[in-house]
């Protein structure tokens, strides 16, 4: 069992209007059980700065990879609420997610850890970077997330 949750980041990129509306929705039912921080996963804050105990990223697999991107070497306990297509990382629907909201506030979840690797660029050969890599610096370190950590409360949602 887990500690109780304090202070819960409620992430999700507003700029989609389905997204948007549902993070709204939610938002007072999470205030209901922990204090809430809320940001807009497209503006790039760097989450490692604010203190959380737990972040609920609303979307799916990829919002929760920019979370885990964002809070670089500062990683806390992600649950993903699925609003994409499979769910491999966001495996709990809205309804889901309200209805196991008591048993996660309370601490009551496992966490599964996951690879995070960190790179740094040392040279440029054209031949093996693709165009996401091209605009690296040459010396920079980047974090980059296999996974992200996975909550599983006592009826998990999962893919069968």
């Amino acid at each position: 069992m887990a500690k109780r949750v304090q202070t819960l980041l409620l992430l999700a990129a507003r700029q989609r209007e389905e997204i948007a509306r549902e993070a709204e929705r939610l938002e007072p039912l999470v205030a209901g059980h922990a204090n809430v921080l809320s940001r807009d996963l497209e503006a790039g804050d760097d989450l490692a700065a604010l203190e959380f105990d737990l972040a609920v990223v609303i979307g799916g697999d990829g919002s929760i990879l920019r979370a885990a991107h964002q809070m670089a070497r500062h990683q806390r306990p992600v649950v993903g609420v699925n609003l994409g297509k499979l769910g491999f990382l966001a495996d709990l629907s809205p309804a889901e997610f309200v209805e196991q909201l008591p048993a996660i506030a309370a601490g009551n979840y496992e966490v599964t850890h996951h690879l995070m690797y960190e790179c740094t660029v040392l040279s440029r050969p054209h031949s093996i970077l693709t165009e996401s890599c091209s605009a690296a610096t040459i010396g920079t370190t980047q974090c980059a997330v296999h996974d992200a950590v996975d909550i599983t409360t006592s009826s998990p949602a999962r893919l069968p």
